[in-house]
């Protein structure tokens, strides 16, 4: 896809991900012809946030990333395999979702006891096909005014991120009863419905999010 991407559509790709995904990120760099600018690892969330919202497009897994680019009106293609796509699928009218409909989905497991057939059945290629779907490539004016708005947004992240810290560490010293309505579960009351989704919540409609 990286090579598709800088032949076809002229465009830089950039590998983000977590320290623990360096390898696989190696992985995507030797296989290229040309290769990507590999950022695993190597910048921290403000960053990728930055680099996310001065973006063209995003292909992702489920992730706090694919959530961040639908914010920032980035056009996403997200992969879904073991996690579930209608609850925690991309808000976004520029966002696809792409799944291998197999009835052991969604799992929740982190490591497959059988072949891991939800992730390995789609290849690059298809997606790489569906993207027309939903990517409205943005201009250099759009993308340009985007990054300056995740600049912004990054840093009154910055700065909401450091409040939080002081205000969880003054609630974790609460009594639990306030903790609770601080929350917004209430006094002694669990919110959580059994068989409602994932970890007993209630599943709600996602009717924004195309699935392909």
């Amino acid at each position: 896809m990286c090579d598709s991407a800088r032949e076809e559509r002229g465009l830089e790709a950039v590998i983000l991900g977590s320290p623990g995904e360096r390898p696989i990120a190696r992985e995507v760099v030797v296989g290229a012809r040309r290769p990507p600018v590999d950022l695993a690892g190597r910048v921290g969330l403000a960053d990728a946030l930055a680099v996310i919202a001065g973006a063209r497009a995003l292909v992702t897994n489920d992730s706090g990333l694919m959530h961040a680019a639908a914010a920032f009106g980035v056009p996403v293609i997200a992969v879904f395999g073991p996690t579930d796509w209608i609850a925690t699928g991309p808000v976004s009218e520029d966002a696809r979702v792409i799944r291998e409909p197999v009835a052991c989905a969604p799992c929740f497991l982190r490591d497959c006891p059988i072949d891991h057939r939800c992730m390995n059945r789609v290849d690059a290629a298809r997606v790489w096909t569906r993207r027309a779907s939903c990517w409205r490539l943005r201009s250099d004016a759009d993308a340009t005014g985007s990054a300056q708005r995740g600049r912004a947004a990054v840093t009154a992240f910055s700065k909401l991120r450091v409040q939080h810290s002081s205000t969880a560490s003054t609630a974790a010293r609460a009594p639990l009863p306030l903790r609770r309505r601080a929350a917004g579960g209430g006094e002694g009351i669990d919110r959580r419905r059994p068989g409602h989704g994932f970890g007993g919540r209630e599943r709600l409609p996602r009717t924004t999010v195309k699935r392909e």
